[in-house]
């Protein structure tokens, strides 16, 4: 197979790959949101001010102001504000003098000018233009501006994105293990297996196969779904406002939505259902996408398995920050970590990523002590030749890291690609076969390294 260029990879893999979900209406409500939080903000600030100094163009009477005691200028802006409203609030009279609860200072409200009704119309005015532009975006966006701006108060905030949660497997560790597929990745491998895992967000699959022409996606997706003249229906995913709107909408599955939100104790019930099969070596293995890639709830749940004794695995390229890789220091069994290539710009061209920050974390958590075992997936036109696969041995071997699996290229995933609208481009590479492999395994043995082929 030629190798893909760099130019391959630009057009392919991130106009490609990475186009998934975006939704036109999510890119018109982001200007329209930081217009909205400006109106806001315009509100807040100017009211407020208005409120504490502007009493020169008052011609209001008998409005009460306050005054600090000893020195107002000992007090905070806050403070000031409270006291304020609380003089313009409160029933006592004018020149009444009040102790403020929890200072060391005393109030008194005096018969001076607020200008209360330039407040009030000052208000009313930005209040109005402020739900003028929220039914706008509502309208125009179908509540997409509205659900993103409730995120931070909603469960998702709190969650992590999952694309399956797989029971009862075999790999990825030892004993009966329960597999948490994360969503998201800093790579974009061109030969992934799991294309849907990519994306941090929602990922449309179809599949033509199933499909009957029942016409339910077309109903709430009218302008990126249409029918094919041909068969079935051609899908923008540009255009598609919300992936949710696309869950179980289709009666004979044609359509599949990849990505659903999990709270730490959503996945902690998922997994007691497998604890008593788990035994002496079994536990949970999180894989994906990359799991250390997905912030702070990995971790949370990380100390929940800790504090459960059950086994971790984790399956990660380390192509993360090293905060990301301390934050779970201790709370993982086993590193199954990948690597695939030393050469930073065949890395680069293939993966979109940095070879260098790779070696770097795994040359740090190996120092730590953790127990790592390196897996290198053999990819014709990418490393499988000797030398390649030689000076990636060599690089572990420098290591206190005594296990490598080595991953045969297969074709399991290449299905998924047209069901996601993308090309594969290994799609005429030939599965590599075991035999294939056993010159690195001899080499690796070589260097006295523990070796397995599959993982």
């Amino acid at each position: 197979m030629p190798a893909l260029g760099p130019w391959w990879f630009k057009y392919l893999h991130i106009r490609n790959i990475t186009t998934e979900y975006t939704g036109k209406a999510q890119r018109h409500t982001e200007a329209l949101g930081i217009l909205y939080s400006l109106a806001v903000t315009l509100l807040l600030v100017t009211g407020y001010w208005l409120l504490v100094t502007g009493n020169k163009s008052c011609h209001a009477k008998d409005h009460k102001k306050y005054v600090l005691h000893p020195n107002p200028l000992n007090h905070n802006p806050l403070d000031q504000f409270s006291l304020s409203l609380y003089c313009f609030i409160a029933s006592s009279g004018a020149g009444s003098r009040f102790q403020v609860p929890g200072k060391n200072f005393h109030a008194e409200c005096h018969k001076e000018c607020l200008p209360v009704p330039s407040v009030i119309i000052h208000l009313f005015i930005l209040s109005f233009t402020h739900l003028l532009i929220l039914m706008y975006i509502i309208n125009e966006s179908k509540f997409v501006f509205v659900r993103r701006f409730s995120y931070l108060c909603s469960k998702e905030y709190f969650s992590s994105m999952i694309f399956n949660i797989q029971r009862f497997s075999t790999h990825d560790g030892k004993g009966i293990r329960t597999i948490i597929f994360y969503k998201g990745c800093p790579l974009h491998c061109l030969w992934c297996s799991n294309p849907e895992g990519i994306s941090f967000g929602y990922s449309i699959l179809y599949d033509i196969r199933n499909c009957k022409g029942f016409g339910e996606c077309i109903k709430v997706e009218s302008r990126a779904i249409t029918r094919n003249n041909n068969h079935g229906i051609l899908i923008d995913r540009h255009l598609i406002n919300n992936p949710e709107n696309l869950k179980d909408i289709c009666p004979a599955k044609a359509i599949t939505v990849a990505g659903e939100h999990k709270s730490v104790n959503d996945l902690l019930k998922e997994i007691e259902k497998d604890v008593p099969f788990y035994g002496k070596d079994g536990g949970v293995t999180l894989s994906g996408g990359e799991p250390l890639a997905q912030g702070k709830e990995v971790t949370s749940l990380l100390r929940e398995l800790k504090s459960r004794n059950i086994n971790v695995n984790i399956e990660t390229s380390l192509h993360v920050t090293w905060d990301n890789i301390l934050d779970n220091i201790g709370l993982i069994n086993t590193y199954l970590t990948d690597l695939k290539h030393t050469d930073l710009d065949k890395f680069r061209t293939y993966t979109g990523g940095d070879a260098a920050l790779v070696m770097d974390n795994l040359i740090k958590l190996a120092a730590t002590g953790a127990h790592i075992i390196i897996r290198i997936p053999v990819i014709p036109g990418f490393n499988h030749t000797e030398k390649e696969m030689q000076e990636m041995i060599e690089f572990v071997s420098s290591l206190p890291v005594r296990e490598i699996h080595f991953l045969p290229y297969h074709t399991l995933g290449m299905e998924k690609y047209n069901m996601l609208g993308l090309q594969y481009r290994f799609g005429s590479v030939k599965p590599v076969r075991d035999p294939e492999i056993e010159p690195y395994v001899q080499y690796a043995q070589s260097k006295g390294i523990e070796t397995k082929i599959g993982g």
